[in-house]
């Protein structure tokens, strides 16, 4: 009785902490945030969320406008036991962390429920996210970055029209990855990636003299889940490249005298640990990542290739960290420093104040994970963003985020401070993709037909999982559909490479253009059958059916998903510091990487070395571009679109090109609201189509106030469009 006494006496106190604790997680929601920061817009400084509404050009070739839908949040992604990283239980917990340094990671896992509030559960953590040498008494691994991988089925679309990959296979990081089967474990078939993260090639980092330890997972379904993917079930990952550690596993192939199983590749269920070593002696550069399971057959006789199986790994130099590139303005706001009163804390240029250590708050589902780094402090990648930032460490000397330490560039008159931290764009092309293409007329054959008339501009040739052929435009402009439909001038190729025209490239978007009106929000066009029990996916009946001739006319997009990562464009701030990963995962064509208003040496520390605008690049191959004259922009400081692509005209008509974005003033992102579209009143990008506008990435700034002005020996301070901060 007495103990039942003292507890109704601290219930009060109970419910006070409580209450406060709940007001503190509502006032961290983008909505309230964006009501209490009371920050006024800086003209030409940066954005905020009080930024004046756009107004948007409204094209009518329809009868009726797009219904757009408030709250379609849908159901809350489903957890699985074996997902979350694992933190170090030997460490206590601590409240309230701010940065990685001021957090000792906990062994118990949040996550956020969007139905029923924010819910804490206790759960015993699966996976050991620690790293441990590789076998063998001598290692040469200066550091053993660790990364969790797994191969999994993964329909995705090419852009918003709704060309449609019902034979994909991708890498994903494991965390990425939930259960679609109703339980808690990941098993092969039966998963997914989670709903907001965006399909993309897989992008590992390592330093100079690191060794990368992957444990890789084969989670396909043990047969084909649709007709054109390959009969093999194995995986493996084989990079070119990087020395091997521990034995000839390590190189996950199957050739010669290799053992297939278990000797590099992995049946669907097993697991595999692959060691590989970035020479101390070597360079950095960027390293082809794929699966050799089946390197032949299927289209392009690519094996699995085209659909979807590769990525990279990039090998920074020495002494480096690695950041994100790109936020949504959700994770910015988390990652900024605040006043005491909870107000965004900014600098003299009117941006926020970024901590470039932030991490998830308690309630989110990578609860205490960085926000900004890409590995965490148990050298875990975490993020595989395609884009980075890189910057010194700290660890060789230098101050941290400041110039990399030891210098390792010899100098270049056209490309000063190289030694300054960069940022990272990671392009890999990719043919033969195999697209299910977004009209019936594609597919039309015999007399009438219009099939041998497109087949040269139909969406087949790809960079990172994204494509925009001239085909598809253009009879998207004729039916009257997508954001070209109302376009009268838009007549062929003057238009079908411009974002004002046909929105940004390889854009994904709730409703595809070729779906019926009335489909559901959220939903593919095409009829989706079950995807258990290895029954197929359907993607090729329903709309996508060559036969159908009824897609309607009008517009139907109502928001674009991937607020990070929303298309194809790669974003900077003018003068960044800025080098291209380029790669080829074939599995056929040659390609000619071409990049518009930007120039770099063919040999980076080459004085003498000529100039390249275009360079060629054959399968399996990839090389570093370090763009010259002071990065985006050039030496006329130039803000704006600038395109690349493969300059074989019928590479770049089906589909394979991007642009490079350069800014002139931060970008916070686009505050959005609860069913995912720009809130009332936010900064967003003009759409034709979506009338709220899409999403403009937060683009992180490098730090340290190191964008570059040509032939200055010191980083410049230019506050109107410079938006990095100094950093201690």
């Amino acid at each position: 009785m007495p103990a039942t006494l003292n507890a109704l006496k601290n219930l009060p106190l109970t419910i006070l902490l409580f209450a406060v604790a709940l007001c503190a997680v509502l006032s961290s929601t983008p909505a309230a945030r964006a009501a209490t920061d009371g920050e006024p817009t800086r003209t030409g400084q940066t954005t905020s969320s009080e930024t004046t509404p756009t107004t948007l050009a409204t094209p009518t070739p329809t009868p009726e406008e797009n219904v757009e839908v408030e709250d379609d949040l849908g159901e809350s992604e489903p957890t699985a036991e074996d997902t979350a990283l694992r933190d170090d239980p030997a460490q206590e917990q601590q409240s309230a962390p701010e940065t990685e340094q001021d957090f000792a990671f906990s062994s118990t896992q949040y996550r956020k429920d969007t139905n029923s509030g924010f819910v804490d559960e206790t759960q015993p953590a699966t996976i050991n996210y620690e790293t441990s040498a590789p076998s063998g008494a001598v290692t040469p691994c200066e550091r053993v970055i660790k990364a969790h991988v797994v191969a999994l089925d993964q329909i995705f679309f090419w852009n918003r029209l709704g060309a449609v990959q019902p034979q994909g296979m991708i890498f994903a990081l494991r965390h990425n990855v939930v259960p679609t089967d109703g339980g808690t474990t990941l098993r092969p078939g039966r998963v997914r990636l989670r709903a907001d993260k965006r399909p993309r090639p897989l992008v590992l980092r390592m330093n100079v003299g690191d060794c990368l330890q992957i444990d890789f997972q084969n989670l396909l379904n043990p047969t084909p889940r649709d007709e054109e993917q390959p009969a093999t079930r194995t995986a493996s990952i084989h990079v070119t490249g990087l020395q091997l550690v521990n034995s000839i596993r390590d190189d996950g192939s199957n050739v010669g005298r290799n053992q297939p199983v278990p000797n590099g590749l992995v049946r669907p269920g097993e697991r595999i640990t692959y060691t590989l070593y970035a020479d101390a002696k070597m360079r950095e550069g960027t390293h082809l990542l794929y699966s050799t399971a089946a390197t032949t057959t299927g289209e392009g006789d690519g094996g699995q290739i085209p659909p979807g199986l590769f990525g990279a790994v990039n090998v920074e130099p020495r002494n480096t960290e690695w950041y994100r590139s790109q936020l949504s303005n959700e994770e910015l706001r988390l990652a900024v420093r605040r006043k005491a009163d909870g107000t965004i804390k900014r600098l003299p240029g009117g941006q926020p104040d970024i901590n470039y250590d932030a991490v998830y708050p308690w309630w989110h589902r990578y609860a205490f994970q960085p926000i900004l780094k890409i590995m965490n402090r148990n050298r875990v990648i975490v993020h595989s963003d395609l884009n980075a930032i890189i910057a010194n460490s700290g660890e060789g000397g230098g101050a941290r985020r400041g110039k990399i330490t030891p210098n390792p560039y010899p100098p270049v008159a056209v490309s000063p401070n190289r030694d300054w931290p960069f940022r990272e764009f990671t392009i890999i092309y990719h043919d033969e993709i195999g697209a299910v293409q977004a009209f019936p007329q594609f597919e039309q054959d015999g007399p009438g037909g219009l099939a041998d008339t497109l087949h040269g501009g139909r969406d087949a040739f790809a960079i990172n999982y994204g494509t925009g052929g001239i085909g598809a435009e253009i009879l998207a402009n004729r039916i009257g559909v997508g954001p070209m439909a109302g376009c009268d001038e838009c007549l062929f190729e003057e238009f079908f490479l411009s974002s004002w025209a046909v929105g940004d490239p390889a854009m994904v978007v709730d409703r595809p253009a070729n779906s019926l009106r009335d489909n559901i929000v959220g939903l593919p066009p095409c009829k989706i059958g079950s995807d258990l029990d290895g029954v197929k996916t359907g993607l090729r009946d329903g709309v996508c059916d060559p036969n159908r001739k009824d897609v309607p006319p009008g517009y139907k997009a109502t928001k674009a998903f991937y607020p990070a990562d929303p298309s194809n464009v790669h974003h900077s701030y003018l003068n960044d510091h800025t080098k291209m990963r380029v790669l080829h995962a074939g599995p056929k064509e040659h390609h000619i990487h071409h990049l518009h208003a930007h120039q770099w040496i063919k040999s980076a520390d080459g004085d003498g070395s000529t100039y390249n605008d275009s360079q060629a690049i054959g399968p399996g191959a990839g090389f570093n571009l370090e763009i010259s004259h002071g990065g985006g922009g050039n030496r006329n400081l130039t803000p704006g679109d600038s395109i690349f692509h493969c300059h074989f005209y019928p590479h770049f008509a089906q589909g394979m090109w991007g642009l490079w974005r350069v800014h002139d003033v931060f970008e916070e992102g686009t505050v959005l609201d609860r069913s995912g579209r720009p809130a009332q009143g936010a900064r967003a990008l003009p759409d034709a189509e979506i009338k709220r506008g899409t999403p403009i990435p937060a683009i992180v700034p490098l730090p340290g106030g190191t964008s570059l002005r040509f032939g200055s020996q010191t980083p410049s301070r230019r506050p109107v469009f410079t938006p990095s901060r100094s950093e201690p």
